[in-house]
């Protein structure tokens, strides 16, 4: 298998719910996906994952970033896509969150789900 994000070969599997799982019970979420829509999932490597939850609050990824066409358009995703994608098969880099939320602020628009 390949990773949806990077098309990298899988060593191991991650999947990703593209409407993080903690937040399916929040009314609002209801209202806004379909069930289908809630248990969507991707096939990530590690690193691809762990990748978008550094960039991404859980209401962000809801919010905005719930398909993976909307995840690759996001430009620090796709810097990180073009960075890691000529890494070799097992490559892992250290990853840190966003510590400063200003950060947080300029890569994603206005949060709409509380």
């Amino acid at each position: 298998m390949i990773c949806s994000l990077c098309h990298r070969e899988l060593l191991s599997i991650s999947t990703h719910h593209l409407i993080p799982r903690s937040l399916h019970k929040n009314k609002k979420i209801k209202k806004i996906f379909l069930r289908s829509q809630l248990h969507a999932i991707l096939t990530l490597c590690l690193v691809c994952h762990k990748q978008i939850h550094a960039i991404f609050t859980e209401k962000e990824l809801a919010n905005k970033y719930y398909t993976l066409d909307n995840l690759k358009s996001n430009q620090a995703i796709d810097n990180f896509i073009s960075w890691i994608k000529n890494k070799p098969i097992g490559f892992m880099p250290n990853i840190k969150k966003a510590k400063n939320n200003l950060c947080r602020k300029m890569r994603s628009s206005n949060s709409t789900i509380s």
